[in-house]
């Protein structure tokens, strides 16, 4: 998108988008709070509607998914997003963008448990606000052409062992897992325990993309399938950890070691199975 393309300009900088999820949408007790802090921090709502995403929206919203390298975390993107109705609401008020990021802050550090599980958008910076306005404000409601800015992250991608399989594979793969995920819920994604003394658990807060966090995974612990991969790193999204490993000390410290020296969050842990022991 150049300059001359962008519909909304510096006068537009009053007005933001809040965009409320599938999974925020679903839940009264969501959107309500939502609609509480809007009018708390005293925002004017100047058009709102409900829509169903598809594939091409969630691409006009995030660009960056359209990368290969985050062919991952596009699909999830396109199960999440286009899984039901979301809301638009286009607000004003002199400092929005900070409030909306308040707004966001406060939704999900109550309900949003995970990546694919926060409920709220809002846009950061005057390029994505702009690109936010020009889709809901002008696009989707009136029909008017949009034009997607490109948005070439630098943040690593998928890599190693995971990119060297068919994306058609990943895609299917990341289907299933969600399925299961629509089926039972996030426990579903729970893998199971062998109760040995020591534990690594991967915790939350990749400060990559999930395509880099999850290649880590399939590159470290060669015995697991994709779906393996997908489902622990979500858990550990969803849960607040993922129990990746179990054993004796120094082999799990030194799993936990590898992982963590590329970027990602684990610790060693005693399990409950040694915790039980030193109970009775």
């Amino acid at each position: 998108m150049t300059k001359e393309q962008l519909r909304c300009d510096e006068s537009s900088f009053d007005q933001s988008v809040i965009l409320i999820k599938p999974d925020g949408y679903n839940s009264e007790i969501i959107r309500t709070y939502i609609y509480e802090l809007i009018q708390e921090f005293q925002l004017e709502e100047v058009l709102s509607y409900s829509l169903k995403l598809q594939h091409n929206d969630v691409l006009d919203i995030w660009p960056k998914f359209g990368c290969n390298k985050y062919l991952i975390s596009q699909e999830f993107s396109f199960l999440y997003m286009t899984s039901g109705l979301s809301e638009v609401i286009i607000v004003t008020s002199d400092n929005v963008e900070q409030k909306c990021s308040r707004i966001k802050s406060k939704v999900r550090s109550r309900f949003g448990t995970g990546k694919f599980c926060n409920c709220i958008h809002t846009p950061v910076g005057k390029i994505e606000t702009i690109s936010n306005l020009n889709k809901f404000l002008y696009s989707v409601p009136n029909g008017e052409a949009f034009s997607r800015y490109m948005d070439e992250s630098e943040s690593p991608g998928i890599w190693g062992r995971l990119a060297k399989i068919s994306p058609d594979y990943l895609r299917e793969t990341a289907k299933i897992v969600w399925n299961r995920k629509e089926v039972g819920g996030w426990e579903a994604l729970k893998r199971s325990r062998n109760l040995a003394k020591f534990a690594v658990r991967l915790l939350p807060g990749d400060p990559h993309s999930i395509d880099y966090g999850m290649s880590v995974l399939y590159e470290t612990i060669l015995d697991w399938s994709v779906e393996e991969t997908f489902c622990a790193y979500l858990e550990a999204e969803a849960f607040g950890y993922s129990t990746i490993a179990e054993g004796e000390h120094i082999t799990m410290q030194s799993l936990s070691n590898t992982i963590s020296s590329q970027g990602l969050f684990t610790e060693v842990s005693i399990s409950n199975y040694l915790e039980q022991a030193k109970i009775q």
